[in-house]
């Protein structure tokens, strides 16, 4: 649910030439489980504790509002946050099998929730709502940050000047991309999340 790029492209491929995809981390590091929803920092032995920087890399991202909406969505059908992203997975018909890891009963329990869920239309249009407003999270303009990126921006739009604190380069400008071809003002698609400068009509 936060890192769907493979579906333009290598899956295209992997279908045209019948190899099986595998989702390997359905959980997205178990960021999807809201296990690190509000902390300050990543609970000792948990996989964003174990790479350095990588959980204040997710934190200051537009993960954890992604998470959010997913998690809001599960509530409304029944679900636990990890059941929607393991259903997700297995909704998606190019997938072969998706892989999943627990260290403990509890998050067994809770990941083989996510089979045999029907997947419904409702449940389709409300990924698609959140997905539409954070395209790629992992990587969605960081708060705060110092790296300036010149984008060309279509005759319609003012701004000239746009953050990008994630050091994503391509990824930032394809998700900056997404949301002005979504015909949404930068503020509208993202709150909060983009420094804006040197404003000028075009």
């Amino acid at each position: 649910l936060l890192q769907r790029s493979d579906e333009e492209g290598l899956v295209e491929a992997m279908r045209r030439h019948d190899v099986g995809y595998l989702p390997y981390s359905p959980l997205s590091a178990g960021v999807l489980s809201r296990k690190y929803q509000g902390l300050q920092e990543a609970p000792s032995g948990s996989r964003l504790k174990l790479f350095d920087g990588y959980f204040n890399r997710y934190s200051m991202s537009r993960g954890p509002d992604a998470v959010e909406g997913y998690s809001e969505l599960a509530a409304e059908h029944g679900l636990t946050p990890s059941a929607l992203a393991i259903a997700f997975c297995e909704s998606r018909p190019f997938v072969t099998s998706t892989i999943i890891g627990a260290t403990s009963q509890a998050q067994l329990e809770d990941n083989l929730g996510g089979f045999g869920v029907e997947w419904t239309d409702e449940l389709e249009a409300g990924v698609q709502a959140v997905l539409d407003e954070y395209p790629d999270p992992w990587r969605m303009l960081v708060r705060g940050g110092e790296k300036v990126v010149h984008v060309p921006i279509p005759a319609n739009c003012k701004v000239t000047k746009v953050v990008d604190t994630t050091g994503a380069g391509d990824g930032f400008l394809g998700a900056f991309a997404h949301m002005v071809a979504s015909g949404r003002s930068l503020e509208e698609a993202l709150p909060g999340a983009v420094h804006v400068a040197d404003r000028k009509s075009t």
